[in-house]
């Protein structure tokens, strides 16, 4: 899980670095301007600076993820009379959890990079 999520911010790198750029212009944000100035600034790197942090946050978030997922399954399998297999719904509010507890302990690190 950790190789696909590194590579996976790894290739959308260049597009996070634009975003950022475009968000914090205080003129008129215009895609191709940013990218020229991105490129004769700091050359293909530029496109990857603050990368390695997103790489870094990959291994955290999914074990955070998946442990509160699991973590909450079982719990209501266990209150649902020890279901080994929950239901949609049940699964969905599961993973919804997760991703809430995943975000609420890493925002320090969101708000960084």
């Amino acid at each position: 899980m950790y190789i696909e999520g590194a590579a996976s911010r790894t290739a959308t790198a260049p597009l996070d670095r634009l975003k950022v750029i475009l968000q914090v212009q205080t003129t008129c944000a215009s895609i191709m301007p940013a990218v020229m100035k991105i490129w004769q600034q700091d050359g293909l790197l530029g496109f990857f600076r603050g990368n390695g942090l997103n790489v870094a946050k990959v291994a955290p978030e999914s074990a955070i993820k998946v442990y509160v997922y699991e973590m909450l399954k079982n719990a209501i399998g266990n209150i649902q009379g020890n279901k080994s297999d929950i239901g949609t719904a049940e699964r969905l509010f599961a993973d919804g959890m997760a991703g809430a507890m995943q975000l609420h302990r890493l925002l320090s690190i969101h708000w960084v990079s």
